[in-house]
């Protein structure tokens, strides 16, 4: 079963400014280090070459969707 994580960000950033690589960080409700990304590779276009920063207004507590429902 999958974990779905997206109601538990706090918020983030996905980072493609470097060709051929995106890293980024995602902070999520209670946990005091981020989740950190360091891929090979390059995003969806409309992502490529940018620094996308992001926030959740209404963060969830708790373990929610499937591993939340078992």
């Amino acid at each position: 079963m999958a974990w779905r994580i997206e109601e538990q960000v706090v918020n983030g950033e996905i980072d493609n400014t470097v060709r051929g690589r995106v890293t980024g960080r995602i902070w999520l409700v209670g946990q005091l280090e981020p989740l950190i990304l360091d891929l090979e590779g390059n995003p969806w276009r409309d992502l490529a070459g940018t620094r996308l920063r992001f926030s959740n207004p209404k963060p969830v507590t708790g373990i929610t969707g499937s591993l939340g429902n078992r």
